[in-house]
Order: structure tokens, then C-alpha cells, then sequence
């Protein structure tokens, strides 16, 4: 039977759910570092506490902005205040979500290698295989050179609304090919931070019991494909917080490993809410950035 909602956040195991909570604030950590080290090899050198506190308030503006990365909107805007090399500022916010996103699917992608011969896997592994070849696909049309003056990418970009800053961003972009060795760094940041993320879920899905069919606890594979599937889908902008559409997501593709609608559901209910009580942390450096007029570029250097 599909237990209810509120029945099996009640019958979970409370202490368990509590210490996935505390682990999330630590797990923040390693993605903080990720964006402090990017933002250094554009010789933005701003303090780590910052990047803290820049990284924290996204994650409260994610509650007001459609998607679970809206908030990186609100950290632009901040980063740019902070430095006067502000397209490159920005650029290092679009490389950490790039680079986490393409990790989370070659995690995904890792093991589905695995489980090729399972056909309830199928449907899965051609959405990871087609988002990596797209991932792919633009990022050797980007850096290709030829590419570029075949479409005449320099020429168009200046033409739109502040073109200018579009230039810039643009070569920011594109300098990202001199800077192999950081984006290895990060990249390997990120499988570190999304198998912490996804070892975290494993943790809250033993705390609300949560089984396959036959009623046995699923594998840490089924997690580590299904996961990735269902965050890069909640990643689409259209609603704040990415709420709703994470839910939907996780049911549909926990359904493939078995797994019954409203545990999927409430799974991902409480990975939103432990998200959403730590960003009220960012909340709380909002209003005292607010209150204090604090802002200058003068707190970097580059």
C-alpha cells in the first residue's frame, strides 16, 4: 500500500534525519571551496569568508527564484560588486554549476555502464548519454576557433543589448581553455561533493524506510543513477526552489527502480527542506549586508 505523506515522515527514524541535516552544512563547504579556487585562477582574489557568504545567500534567493540555481542570479550580482573584473566574476558562477552538473552525470553515467544489460535502466541511460553529448557537443563548438569565426560569434555578440559586457564574458568564457588544470581540480571537487550529496539522500531514504517493490532497501547504484537524473531535470527554471518539479521528477524516475510515488516524493521533500533551512543561514547574511550598506570592490584584488 502507498502510505501517505505525513505517515511516513512520522513513523521515520527522527535521529537520522537530524544528522543528514547537520552533514548538509558540512557538505556546503566543499562547493564553497569549488567557487573560491575558480574565482582565484581569474585572479579574483576575494576572502574565503566571502565566497562563504556570497555562496549562502544564493541559496536564499533559490527560495524566491524559479529553479534550484536562480539563486546563482543574486550571487552574480554580488560577486560583481566585490571585483572590478566582474564578467570574469560571473563566468566563475556559470563554470561551478557547469562543471558540478557534468559531474553528476558522469557519475550517473559510471555506473549505468554496469547496467546496460537491465532494460528498466534504458530509458535512464539515454538521458544521461544524450545530456553528456550535448554537454559535449557545445562545449567543442565553443572553444573551437574555427567554429567561432565560421559563425561569427565576436561580430553578432557585439551587436545585442550591452555588448560590451557580452564581449567580455565571452573571452572570460573562452579563456577557460588555458585554465585545464582548475577546472580538473573542480571537477574532481564536484564528484567529491555529489557523491557527499547523494550518500546524504542514501542516509535520508534509510530514515523514512524507503523500498523497492519487493520491499527491500535499494541499492547504492539505484541511487546513483537515479539522483542524477532527477537533479539535472529539477534543475529547469520554472519554479522557485525548483519545488514541484523536483517532486515530479523524483517520482517518475524512482518509479524505475520500483520505488512508490509518495516515498520518492517525500525523499525529495525532505532533501528540499534541509536545503531550505540552511539557506535561511544566507538570509541572515542578506539582511545584515542590508543594514551594514556593505559592498565595494575595493575587498579584492585583480
Amino acid at each position: 500500500m502507498n502510505e501517505g505523506l505525513v505517515r511516513i515522515v512520522r513513523r521515520s527514524n527522527k535521529k537520522l534525519l537530524i544528522l543528514g541535516v547537520l552533514l548538509f552544512g558540512l557538505i556546503t563547504q566543499i562547493g564553497v571551496t569549488r567557487w573560491w579556487l575558480l574565482l582565484r585562477a581569474q585572479a579574483i582574489r576575494v576572502p574565503y569568508a566571502l565566497a562563504h557568504r556570497l555562496t549562502f545567500i544564493g541559496f536564499f534567493f533559490n527560495n524566491v527564484v524559479p529553479g534550484p540555481t536562480g539563486g546563482d542570479l543574486v550571487k552574480a550580482v554580488y560577486i560583481s560588486r566585490h571585483t572590478s573584473r566582474r564578467a570574469e566574476g560571473i563566468v566563475t558562477i556559470i563554470v561551478d554549476r557547469v562543471v558540478g552538473i557534468v559531474a553528476l552525470a558522469l557519475i550517473a553515467a559510471l555506473v549505468l555502464m554496469f547496467k546496460l544489460d537491465q532494460p528498466r535502466y534504458r530509458e535512464l541511460a539515454i538521458f544521461i548519454g544524450l545530456f553528456l553529448a550535448g554537454v559535449a557537443s557545445a562545449a567543442m563548438l565553443f572553444f573551437s576557433r574555427r567554429v567561432r569565426r565560421l559563425l561569427r560569434v565576436e561580430a553578432w555578440s557585439a551587436k545585442l543589448p550591452g555588448g560590451d559586457f557580452i564581449r567580455r564574458a565571452d573571452e572570460a568564457i573562452f579563456q577557460w581553455r588555458s585554465h585545464k588544470k582548475a577546472v580538473l581540480v573542480a571537477l574532481l571537487m564536484s564528484f567529491a561533493n555529489q557523491l557527499c550529496i547523494q550518500g546524504l539522500m542514501i542516509l535520508f531514504a534509510a530514515a523514512l524506510h524507503v523500498t523497492n517493490g519487493a520491499g527491500d532497501p535499494l541499492p547504492w547504484t539505484d541511487y546513483m543513477v537515479v539522483l542524477p537524473v532527477a537533479f539535472i531535470v529539477s534543475a529547469l527554471p520554472m519554479l522557485p526552489g525548483g519545488w514541484g518539479v523536483r517532486e515530479a521528477a523524483f517520482a517518475v524516475c524512482f518509479g524505475y527502480v520500483g520505488v512508490e510515488r509518495n516515498p520518492a516524493i517525500a525523499l525529495s521533500v525532505v532533501g528540499g527542506m534541509t536545503h531550505l533551512a540552511w539557506s535561511l543561514v544566507g538570509g541572515v547574511f542578506f539582511l545584515i549586508d542590508r543594514s551594514s550598506g556593505a559592498a565595494p570592490a575595493e575587498n579584492a584584488q585583480g
